[in-house]
Order: structure tokens, then sequence, then C-alpha cells
């Protein structure tokens, strides 16, 4: 997802019902309360509403974490881990 936006002029906007698609159990309520206990979602996303989030992509001048390649597997795993550390 995100490196895909990385290569256009676009922000990666990705709805509630895609993450769901895509396997990630996460609605707004739940977002906005990993938000607000966990830093590293401030680096993968830029914002989010209630109809989804806006992934950080290079096309934004934010730094990233040192030695990252935030790629969609990386986004993916990290997104899963802090919904698996919730409905645990």
């Amino acid at each position: 997802m995100q490196s895909a936006a990385n290569n256009t002029d676009q922000e990666e906007v990705e709805t509630w019902e895609e993450l769901q698609n895509a396997g990630i159990p996460i609605d707004y309520n739940r977002f906005k309360a990993r938000w607000d206990s966990d830093p590293i979602l401030k680096q993968l996303v830029t914002r989010f509403n209630d109809q989804g989030i806006v992934l950080n992509t290079n096309n934004k001048q934010e730094p990233k974490g040192q030695g990252q390649d935030n790629g969609e597997d990386d986004i993916t795993k990290m997104a899963m881990a802090a919904t698996d550390r919730e409905f645990a």
C-alpha cells in the first residue's frame, strides 16, 4: 500500500472496510484507542477519520525512523501486531 503510494503524487487512503477486507480487524473506535496509546501508529499514519486512514508516504516531507524501509509488508505486520495486542 505505502510503497505504491510513494510512486505517485497522491496520498494513500485506506477505508476501514478495505483494511478489514485485508484481514486487519480494525475500525475507527479501535484505531482511535490504539492511536492514543501507541506512538508507532503516528509514524505510519498521517491522519484518520470515520472514513479511514491516510498512510504516511514519501510524498510528505516527514522523517522516517532510522534504517526503516516501511514497505507494505512492514505496515501490515505492524498493524496486525497492534491489533493483536488490543485483542489479546
